[in-house]
């Protein structure tokens, strides 16, 4: 008999309704379902249901669901994730409730081989399940990889909870059944969701993957861990806004690292942001499910902690750069210049009524004139010892004829103006391109 059957056997022999009401709760008819108030947050008006039918909750309130397994999960550790040690307590637990014994290992399991060619899921499933059990562990999750075209399992990431830690296997399709192992390019996780989404999370590991998801968020990972980044196929990242959140551990940096630079080499490129885990004090290996998990049972508190840590996400490349304008603006460092566009604007209006009336201004003048104005727009240091800028000298130009008086006023006192703040003005414009700088006629 294996795990499954095992669960399978259990789950006929409980009813989860009378487990439900077991726990305190009042369950009343709604249709086909049973409805009570949610044991997973405080409500007034019930949205906690139990499915007698297919044996299941759900709460369409906070959106925790599970089995009749999950339930006793609940009842004796108040967590919907478990562990190996405490899934292990949860099955002896329902084992002594139906009056089930232990399995022991299948026959055919004993002599799994781990590069066998595996005809069905179901003995895969069982290979998994002896190879996890001759560690002493159990599986916790299986998490198949559907191809968003062919909407085909290309993968599946078994996820092992063993005395000493968590552990993985992979599998793969081949010769008309599975076999153990990798791909030489490794696909992406979620890639139904990413493909219509304009924002993706990636984080390191499945778990973290779903526990995003209840949250509200799309997310995705790449197989093989925190050194694998590089054989995974990040294409269908392309163009999207990217958020990475790495574990809190140095592997976890390393693996934002390497993914950050799979991302550059995408056409088009995602904007890439990275998320800090030194910033919120996370204990060392901490990941995205941690958080949502110590945020508590309920919705609200879970989807506000993944919203507190997104905020505090940096961009990289021409994205970090505004950003860092933005801040230095903001603390001081950098400050805006006001610079004296009225007065130029009357310049420009002046200068162009003067070079229009050739009584006013002598061709040479005029020509010595637009020499000053072209190398002050390219930025040449300028000492304004040119005649045509004197002070006397405007005023007699000024003072010729053809031009209308306002013209002549404004243009000796913008002149004398430019005169005075000519080291302001030169770098200025030496630190800007030509084409910053266009002097054209008022109106044009």
């Amino acid at each position: 008999m294996s795990n499954d059957t095992d669960k399978s056997s259990i789950k006929q022999a409980l009813r989860l309704e009378d487990l439900v009401r077991d726990s305190g709760i009042t369950l009343k008819r709604a249709g086909r379902d049973l409805s009570g108030l949610c044991p997973f947050h405080t409500e007034k008006t019930a949205s906690f249901t139990v499915n007698p039918e297919g044996q299941f909750f759900k709460c369409f309130g906070c959106g925790k669901g599970g089995d009749v397994l999950t339930w006793i999960g609940w009842t004796m550790f108040k967590t919907l994730d478990l562990d190996a040690e405490q899934f292990r307590a949860v099955m002896d637990r329902a084992r002594s409730l139906t009056g089930i014994h232990r399995p022991p290992v299948a026959a055919a399991a004993l002599h799994a081989k781990p590069r066998t060619v595996y005809p069905t899921r179901e003995k895969l499933v069982a290979a998994v399940e002896w190879i996890a059990s001759e560690k002493n562990g159990i599986v916790v999750a299986t998490y198949p990889y559907t191809n968003a075209q062919t909407k085909m399992v290309d993968k599946f990431v078994f996820r092992i909870e063993t005395p000493v830690g968590k552990e993985f296997l992979q599998a793969r399709p081949c010769g008309g059944g599975f076999c153990l192992g990798g791909l030489e390019v490794e696909p992406l996780y979620n890639r139904t969701r990413i493909s219509t989404a304009d924002t993706i999370i990636v984080t390191e590991g499945e778990k973290c993957v779903h526990a995003l998801h209840e949250t509200g968020h799309v997310a995705t990972t790449s197989p093989g861990g925190s050194k694998a980044a590089r054989k995974a196929d990040w294409s269908p990242l392309a163009g999207k806004r990217v958020i990475i959140w790495p574990d809190a551990d140095q592997p976890g940096i390393d693996y934002a690292r390497n993914v950050q630079n799979a991302l550059t080499a995408l056409d088009p490129q995602p904007s890439v942001w990275v998320i800090d885990p030194a910033q919120h004090r996370l204990k060392d290996g901490e990941d995205a499910a941690d958080v949502i998990d110590r945020a508590g049972p309920m919705l609200e508190n879970r989807i506000e902690a993944v919203e507190e840590i997104l905020r505090t996400a940096r961009g990289t490349g021409p994205i970090a750069e505004l950003q860092k304008l933005l801040e230095d603006a903001k603390s001081g460092r950098r400050v805006n210049v006001d610079l004296p566009w009225p007065q130029l604007g009357q310049a420009t209006q002046g200068l162009y009524e003067l070079a229009t009336y050739t009584d006013a201004v002598s061709i040479e003048e005029r020509r010595r004139l637009a020499d000053w104005i072209m190398k002050w727009v390219k930025g040449e240091p300028m000492t304004f010892a040119v005649a045509i800028l004197r002070h006397d000298c405007c005023e007699a130009h000024v003072g010729g004829h053809g031009a209308s008086c306002s013209t002549r006023a404004a243009l000796a006192s913008t002149l004398t103006f430019l005169a005075r703040t000519a080291s302001d003005w030169s770098s200025c414009a030496a630190r800007s391109s030509p084409s910053s700088f266009r002097i054209t006629p008022s109106g044009a």
